[in-house]
């Protein structure tokens, strides 16, 4: 998600677009190649944790469309992203649709959730989100195989919605995702809300209740000549662990000729009241956790040419309640588009 998000900052600043490479354009085909390298050297906020070299992004998409009419076009993609996770190359995108310019755009297939485009953040590494305390708490996956997509945008008004079907194995209780968007733009401003009600997959108890995750934000950002300000307000539920989480954001970035300042804050309050499965169904522990984390992050990036950017950021974080000790996180990285 954030990747996306960061990007979209930048060219909302300066107004430079990535062109996709054009391999195919007869008898209405129309096929483009476009693909994202980044490596950066990156330390987190864990101090006992070392520097490394993260492969943060390497994906290839290709897409094409074929013209029905002056208005109306099939479209498809495949598209293949490295998981530096796995050490593995996966496919993120297998998709087939039909796209109107008054009506919209129905995809069907393996793609990203609408969801995946929420957030204000301008950072590359250093900022936090609601389930910074707890990486396993209102973390929702936003890439599915069995998704249905629709997006609208006239330029003003703007609406998104997806669903991941059910397919969860006899005897699970229902895995589908619910999510949406929607916005409108005027002048400089744009606003937005998104919500989403996911089936909590990372709870190892999924398979005996129905455990949800439900999760709304609010968002605005403003384009003022060479500044971009942004500010959020995100609110997230879990019901396995009675888990709710705040998160308040704020950003700012200035543009000066080819070099981007950004800076921001986040507010996590992170409350949960866990309940442990013992041996039998009806037997459970109760754990209450309460923690507030504040998040600072100031990032530079430099534009060496259309499609290539270095950048450097520095991000801190406090908490009380972590049995983590914190210091300065930093990243140095390069990202090569086309």
């Amino acid at each position: 998600m954030k990747k996306s998000l960061v990007a979209l900052s930048l060219l909302s600043i300066t107004s430079t677009a990535y062109a996709d490479v054009n391999l195919y354009n007869a008898d209405g085909i129309n096929v483009n190649l476009s693909g994202t390298t980044e490596i950066q050297f990156t330390k987190g906020f864990d101090k006992a944790s070392k520097a490394k070299i993260n492969l943060d992004d390497g994906s290839a998409l290709i897409s094409t469309s074929y013209t029905l009419s002056n208005e109306t076009n099939i479209v498809s993609g495949v598209g293949l992203k490295y998981n530096n996770d796995d050490k593995k190359v996966e496919n993120d995108y297998l998709y087939v649709g039909l796209s109107n310019k008054q009506y919209g755009t129905l995809t069907v297939g393996r793609q990203y959730l609408v969801f995946d485009d929420a957030g204000i953040g301008m950072d590359y590494n250093a900022g936090i989100g609601l389930s910074q305390n707890n990486a396993d708490q209102l973390n929702v996956a936003t890439n599915y195989s069995n998704v249905v997509k629709y997006i609208y945008d006239n330029g003003t008004f703007y609406a998104g919605f997806s669903h991941k079907l059910d397919d969860a194995k006899e005897g699970s209780k229902n895995n589908s995702v619910t999510d949406g968007r929607i916005g409108v733009r005027v002048g400089g401003l744009d606003t937005r809300v998104y919500y989403i009600d996911s089936a909590d997959q990372s709870s190892p108890r999924f398979t005996h209740f129905n455990e949800r995750a439900h999760i709304l934000s609010l968002e605005s950002q403003y384009s003022f000549e060479n500044w971009v300000f942004a500010a959020s307000y995100t609110r997230g539920e879990e019901t396995h662990t009675s888990a709710t989480a705040e998160l308040y954001s704020a950003a700012v970035s200035y543009a000066m000729d080819k070099t981007v300042f950004a800076l921001g804050y986040n507010h996590d309050n992170y409350d949960m009241v866990k309940s442990t499965l013992a041996d039998t169904d009806k037997q459970f522990t109760t754990v209450e956790n309460k923690t507030d984390c504040n998040n600072v992050y100031f990032n530079v990036t430099q534009t060496v040419r259309k499609n290539i950017t270095v950048y450097g950021e520095l991000g801190w974080l406090n908490t009380n309640n972590s049995p983590v000790d914190y210091d300065l996180s930093y990243t140095a990285g390069m990202a090569i588009t086309f």
